[in-house]
């Protein structure tokens, strides 16, 4: 198990940690709260990430309503 905090998660993803904490309460990301730190563990966020990323096509969001995105 490699754990990351999440500023070590966030330069792993390239992605802003306001986004992570967003991903993280929605539970696509699963965060570990040990004591005020989050952690993360690298093998199931890339699992996780695999996981979502396979549910279908992506959409584009556009005002509120969500649309397929030309294939």
């Amino acid at each position: 198990m490699h754990w990351l905090t999440l500023d070590g998660l966030s330069d792993y993803l390239k992605t802003p940690k306001s986004t992570l904490y967003k991903l993280s309460r929605k539970g696509i990301i699963a965060g570990h709260k040990l004591g005020k730190r989050l952690l993360f563990d690298r093998e199931e966020v890339d699992r996780q990430i695999k996981l979502h990323s396979k549910k279908g096509p992506r959409q584009e969001v556009a005002h509120g309503v969500r649309r397929k995105q030309a294939s």
